[in-house]
């Protein structure tokens, strides 16, 4: 997926994160304060603007901004969007799968390459004869709820086939899969590159200094509060940043 756009921290470094306010539940919708949203502009930059960092804390940058994501399972989220394809909840086709799990909640995981997602469960029928016994035949009921049953018996006797492709099922508890997947589902205060020196900010992103859009008009252009608890610093839209924050989606 193409990377989000992190030029404006290098001319605004010390605009404080985000923490709380944004969330993405486990069916893929973006949610501000619990509320989901609905504004087609601005779910695309959300999906646009999604990266994480290297202790698996996901954020959306919104400008010089750093906005940490709650997630409600999964840092990724997986629809089938026809009967041989998947699509990840930023609009991604998915074409590689590498792995899949099953917790002690009967919810199916899928590992592809940006991380673990989980199945939305509104899809799970669908893909249930995908997961095949070793004799080829698609799991029954018994099978799938003795793996359920024993989240800790590791690699289990089911596969999942989809496209092609054929990987192990492994069975995990629901509470283990942040720790054993690598990804922080609430984050908290950590360091960004708000907090590091100008010229390795330079080395790791050399785009141009392009300074976030000012002004607003016009409906497509999407104003919310997200709070922060730091001072100092305008976000290019007429709007103190420890006042709240703006996102521009476009004109």
């Amino acid at each position: 997926m193409p990377a989000p756009d992190f030029s404006a921290m290098l001319r605004w470094p010390n605009v404080p994160a985000c923490y709380g306010w944004l969330s993405l539940d486990r069916r893929g919708r973006w949610r501000l304060r619990g509320e989901a949203l609905g504004h087609a502009g601005l779910n695309d930059f959300l999906n646009r603007q999604y990266a994480h960092d290297q202790d698996g804390n996901y954020f959306v940058q919104n400008g010089p901004q750093r906005v940490f994501v709650e997630l409600e399972y999964t840092p990724w989220v997986l629809r089938l969007v026809a009967t041989d394809r998947l699509e990840t909840h930023t609009g991604e086709d998915v074409s590689t799968i590498r792995g899949a799990a099953l917790d002690d909640e009967g919810n199916l995981l899928i590992e592809i390459p940006e991380g673990i997602a989980l199945l939305c469960d509104r899809d799970l029928p669908a893909l249930r004869d995908c997961l095949h016994l070793p004799n080829g035949e698609s799991a029954d009921d018994a099978s799938l709820f003795e793996v359920i049953a024993q989240p800790l018996a590791g690699r289990t006797a089911l596969t999942l086939d989809w496209v092609g492709q054929r990987v192990p099922v492994v069975s995990v508890r629901r509470s283990d899969v942040p720790g054993r997947y690598g990804f922080v589902a609430s984050p908290q205060t950590v360091m960004t590159l708000q907090d590091t020196p100008d010229d390795e900010i330079h080395d790791r992103f050399p785009s141009p200094l392009t300074p976030p859009p000012r002004g607003g008009r016009g409906d497509s252009r999407v104003a919310r509060d997200f709070h922060s608890n730091g001072d100092g610093g305008s976000n290019g839209c007429d709007k103190p940043w420890r006042d709240g924050l703006m996102i521009d989606v476009g004109e």
